[in-house]
C-alpha cells in the first residue's frame, strides 16, 4: 500500500524528557568514538540528537493513516544542524513534519523535517529522507530503471587535500550496541532471521552510526578535538554496511563557506564501494 500523501504537513511532538549522562557515553562508545569530553559526559555527543528524535520519528513511522511498513524501511539521507551541544540533564524535546513523499521506481522516499529543543530553543535540527522498499515482487508507480553500479568514491584531486585517512573495522556487536545507545530498534539491525525476511544478508549496521563515525573523525581530525565546532553533517547512505566491514573514513579540505570550514567525506567498504555519498560535515573557526 503506497503512502498516504494526505499526511504531508503533518506536525508530531513527543514527550519532553531529560538526557542522561550514562546515555551520551554509552552513545560515544557504540559509536567508537574517541573523544575525552564525551566519554567522560562533560557534554553529548553531537549525533546523540537522534537518541530522543527516535520518539517522534517512530511517532511518525507508527502513524497507521501514513502506512509505513517498518520491515522495508531503510535510512536514505540525513542532514544535521547543531546550533550547539546537548548537556546531560537537560529536558529535551523533539518535533517533526512530513515535508514530503516521492515515489521512486524501486519503492518510496518519506521526507522529514526534525526539530530537537530545550525551552523555546532549537539545539538541532535534521532533515531525513526513509526510503520504504517496494515488497518484493511488486512494481513500483515510478518507472524502472537500470540498477547502477555501487558507487565509487570521489578521490583526493575532485576533492581537495586530504585532511585525514583512518581505518576501522566494524564489530560485530557494533549494530547492538547502536541500536540500545540510539534506541532505534527496528529489529533488521538485532534479529538476523528478521533482517533476512526482510530482504537483507542479515543485521545490517544502521546508516546514522556509520554517520556518527564519519563525524567524529571530522571533530578529531579537522576541529582540534572539540564536538562543539560540528556545524553541521550531511550524508547519504549508499551501501549496506555489515558487521565486519572494514571501512575507510577520509576527509579533504574543500574551503571556507559561510565563515565555516567545509570538508569533503568519502567513506568506502573493504570492496571499494562507496557506503557514504553525497557525504559533506561544516566545521566552525576556533574559539
Amino acid at each position: 500500500m503506497p503512502l498516504n500523501t494526505d499526511c504531508i504537513g503533518r506536525v508530531y511532538a513527543a514527550k519532553a524528557r531529560a538526557i542522561t549522562l550514562d546515555e551520551g557515553i554509552a552513545y560515544a562508545k557504540a559509536t567508537l568514538d574517541p573523544c575525552p569530553s564525551l566519554l567522560s559526559g562533560e557534554v553529548m555527543p553531537p549525533l546523540f540528537a537522534v537518541n530522543p528524535i527516535i520518539d517522534v520519528a517512530m511517532m511518525v513511522c507508527q502513524d497507521r493513516e501514513l502506512g509505513v511498513d517498518m520491515l522495508r524501511l531503510v535510512h536514505g539521507e540525513e542532514d544535521m544542524r547543531f546550533h550547539r551541544l546537548l548537556v546531560p540533564g537537560e529536558i529535551v524535546r523533539p518535533e517533526s513534519t512530513v515535508v514530503g513523499v516521492q515515489n521512486k521506481a524501486s519503492g518510496e522516499l518519506l521526507l522529514l523535517e526534525h526539530r530537537l529543543r530545550v525551552g523555546d530553543e532549537c539545539v538541532v535540527e535534521s532533515k531525513a529522507a526513509y526510503f520504504i522498499r517496494a515488497p518484493k515482487g511488486a512494481s513500483a508507480s515510478a518507472p524502472k530503471k537500470k540498477k547502477a553500479p555501487a558507487p565509487k568514491p570521489q578521490r583526493v584531486e575532485t576533492q581537495g587535500p586530504l585532511l585525514f585517512e583512518k581505518k576501522v573495522r566494524v564489530p560485530e556487536s557494533q549494530p547492538s550496541a547502536y541500536a540500545e545507545a540510539s534506541r532505534d530498534l527496528n529489529p533488521i539491525h538485532t534479529d538476523p532471521d528478521l533482517a533476512k525476511k526482510a530482504g537483507l544478508p542479515g543485521c545490517i549496521l544502521h546508516g546514522l552510526c556509520t554517520m556518527a563515525m564519519a563525524a567524529h573523525h571530522v571533530v578529531s581530525h579537522a576541529a582540534g578535538g572539540d564536538p562543539g565546532r560540528l556545524a553541521r553533517i550531511g550524508v547519504r547512505f549508499s551501501n549496506l554496511v555489515l558487521p565486519g566491514d572494514e571501512l575507510l573514513f577520509q576527509g579533504f579540505d574543500t574551503g571556507p563557506s559561510e565563515n565555516l570550514q567545509s570538508i569533503g567525506l568519502a567513506v568506502t567498504n573493504q570492496r571499494d564501494q562507496a557506503v557514504l555519498t553525497k557525504a559533506r560535515a561544516w566545521v566552525r573557526p576556533s574559539a
